[in-house]
Order: structure tokens, then C-alpha cells, then sequence
């Protein structure tokens, strides 16, 4: 795949149509479907100060999983002239399952800090090649790398992202392919 890490494959997220870049498929390893998620048609903070929205879920990213319902919702957690988000996962009874902050670029940075808070601390590196985007999920207090979050090809027709973890674990896979393709693209 491209790393030099060896973690076991866990998800693939893939553009459900090159001319439709709101809609994506989850696929296993095996190239099985197992879900996928839509933009919302309006994004809608959790604690947006306007409402189109009452119901906060119609506002979120609609997630479904091996049969299951997940919610990617994000709150402002700084207000500006650039705004601080934290994104969260919740499950069907509204648990949150992850949560991870994104900070705004300062002059010292290119690109916005992604810090993974919930379930583990661990925060998402910067791709080190020009041609395809490699990530590495850093943990804060051992600096190994937990996940792998990659592009499988360096020319696609339909955006792909590949989430390679340390323990497989789905949701959470889902989790990170969504905040890198709403963040880092």
C-alpha cells in the first residue's frame, strides 16, 4: 500500500460517482459494501447560532455501517474570523463514539491540526508526498502510529481514501476518512 507501516486494512471509503462528490461507499478489503454516508444537503452546526434545521441529525452527516446508523455532527468550539470545530460520532442512541478537534492554520502551519481526542489521544500528521495523500494518526504520549489514512492511487476518477488501524475497528475507521476528506481536501 504504500507505508511503511504494517497494520492490517480495515476500510476503503470511495466516491459513489465521479460526478457526484456528496455521496461515498464504504467497501471492506474484500471489496464488499458495507455502507456508506451522504453530505447533508445543509451542513448544520450542532450549536449554530441560526437554525434551518430543529432536528440537529438533518444537519449532520448520515452514516450507516454493517446495518448500523452513525451521525457525524461538529460544534464550533471558537468563533472568528476562522472558527475552531470539534467533530463528533455518535450512534444511534447518542453516545459519542469519537471525537476529534480541528484547529484552524496558524502562520507556522500549512495545513489545520486534526487532534483525535476520543477514543484515544492522537493527533493526524501531514502527508509527506506530493503525488497521493499518506497520513499517519499519531499518539500523543508514545508517538507510534495507530492508523495509516492513504489514497490508494495517486489519479483517480472518484476520490478514494484507505484506513489502515492498529485494532480494527470500523466505526472509528469511518470516523477518520470523513474529518480527512472534510478537512485535508
Amino acid at each position: 500500500m504504500g507505508n511503511d507501516l504494517h497494520f492490517e486494512p480495515s476500510l476503503r471509503m470511495i466516491q459513489h460517482s465521479a460526478l457526484n462528490g456528496f455521496k461515498y461507499d464504504f467497501l471492506n478489503y474484500s471489496g464488499e459494501a458495507v455502507g456508506g454516508f451522504e453530505f447533508a444537503f445543509f451542513v448544520q452546526a450542532k450549536n449554530a447560532r441560526l437554525r434551518v434545521y430543529e432536528d440537529n441529525s438533518k444537519g449532520a452527516i448520515q452514516v450507516t455501517l454493517h446495518g448500523r446508523k452513525y451521525l457525524v455532527h461538529h460544534f464550533y468550539t471558537r468563533r472568528g474570523f476562522t472558527n475552531d470545530v470539534l467533530y463528533t460520532l455518535e450512534n444511534e442512541e447518542g453516545e459519542e463514539l469519537a471525537g476529534a478537534d480541528v484547529l484552524v492554520a496558524t502562520s507556522q502551519q500549512r495545513l489545520p491540526r486534526i487532534i483525535l481526542r476520543n477514543p484515544f489521544s492522537a493527533e493526524l500528521g501531514v502527508s509527506k508526498s506530493f503525488f497521493r495523500r499518506c497520513y499517519s494518526l499519531i499518539e500523543d504520549n508514545t508517538m507510534r502510529a495507530l492508523a495509516v489514512i492513504e489514497e490508494p492511487a495517486a489519479v483517480s476518477l472518484k476520490r478514494q481514501l484507505a484506513v489502515s488501524l492498529h485494532k480494527s475497528n470500523d466505526p472509528l475507521a469511518a470516523f477518520l476518512a470523513i474529518i480527512t476528506l472534510c478537512v485535508r481536501y
